[in-house]
């Protein structure tokens, strides 16, 4: 089984927040919110949070699924590149917080000062009594939208927008002003439409991840899917329980997402992020990647020096891996980098 960051201690706190609904009652207000999620959002499903039962239901099914995919991309971004001691981190849009605490979780060896922005003051209560959970965490909460307030954010070291973009409409100055002084962290649901919608986004800034480069993303306008990452994991028992009848798609994690600011580049041209999963065919592994400079071709490894687990351990590489290829050598006219075997950057 996959291993997965989500904490005990938050998988304990909405289990207590839940005790007192039945399965059923949790199961259908789980449907409830999907449903939402989904569709047009009526005014009545604006603060839905204030709902106990929803709020349960939310804690226990999206809440661990949001951690996992943050913690993901800022692994990366942690790799990537250096921050201070104490980092200052603005959560716009921050719901019940799964964003700032995948960050606390991540960077767990900084101290975090964190202002949590979010319409919902029933969403930021919840968020409060959870962050005490985190030794290195102290946050400030905040009210109301993000946009209204461009003139009171106080600078940060990182921002995250966690399935929260429509809250900026299109201030993107602010983007732009968070993304010169700092890091900005954005994910989306996975779709074509978020795809373009980032890759449109990214043009006016500098980009970390998860393109190597300032130029167009070679997956726009092709025929391959769109750029989005997916991860297995192992969900917590209290959200495999509560999806036991639902049997709605839990076992990855599925996002677009789009790293803006200034890092270390990644100097080997040769480096290449992997865009589709691994497959086994006879003699070889092939894939395709998403190169440093630029260009999109298949990846391929023979399998004829390796040991049959070493065949297994490449095939758990999973989709956006950033990698570099061990001797590689071009061939059909380059559209093909056959290579000895990849290693992780």
């Amino acid at each position: 089984m996959k291993a997965r960051f989500y904490p005990e201690s938050l998988e304990l706190f909405w289990q207590e927040k839940s005790r007192l609904f039945s399965d059923e009652q949790l199961e259908a207000a789980v449907e409830r919110l999907s449903c939402g999620f989904t569709t047009a959002r009526p005014d009545a499903f604006v603060d839905y949070m204030s709902d106990p039962l929803s709020l349960a239901a939310y804690g226990l099914f999206f809440h661990p699924q949001t951690f996992e995919r943050c913690c993901h991309v800022l692994s990366e971004l942690k790799r990537r590149k250096r921050f201070p001691e104490t980092i200052r981190i603005l959560d716009a849009g921050a719901g019940l917080g799964a964003a700032l605490f995948a960050a606390a979780a991540v960077f767990k060896e900084h101290t975090i000062q964190a202002l949590a922005v979010d319409h919902s003051p029933a969403a930021l209560k919840c968020l409060e009594e959870q962050a005490v959970l985190f030794a290195n965490l102290s946050v400030t909460t905040r009210s109301g939208s993000i946009a209204d307030q461009t003139e009171n954010i106080p600078d940060t070291d990182l921002t995250l927008i966690s399935f929260a973009l429509n809250e900026f409409s299109e201030r993107t100055e602010l983007i732009r002003r968070l993304a010169v002084t700092g890091t900005v962290v954005i994910l989306e649901p996975a779709s074509d439409e978020n795809h373009r919608r980032l890759r449109e986004l990214q043009k006016d800034f500098p980009v970390i991840a998860p393109c190597l480069q300032n130029t167009g993303c070679p997956l726009t306008g092709c025929d391959l899917g769109y750029c989005h990452d997916v991860h297995g994991w192992t969900p917590p028992q209290s959200l495999s329980k509560v999806n036991r009848r639902l049997l709605r798609s839990v076992q990855d994690v599925k996002y677009c997402y789009v790293i803006l600011g200034q890092a270390e580049p990644v100097l080997d041209e040769s480096a290449f992020r992997l865009i589709a999963p691994m497959s086994r065919t006879k003699g070889r592994i092939v894939a395709r990647g998403c190169f440093a400079d630029g260009t999109l071709r298949g990846i391929e490894i023979q399998t004829r020096h390796l040991k049959r687990k070493e065949e297994d351990v490449l095939m758990e590489i999973e989709r956006s891996a950033l990698l570099r290829p061990i001797t590689p050598k071009p061939i059909a006219d380059g559209k093909i980098l056959r290579m000895d075997a990849v290693e992780e950057i």
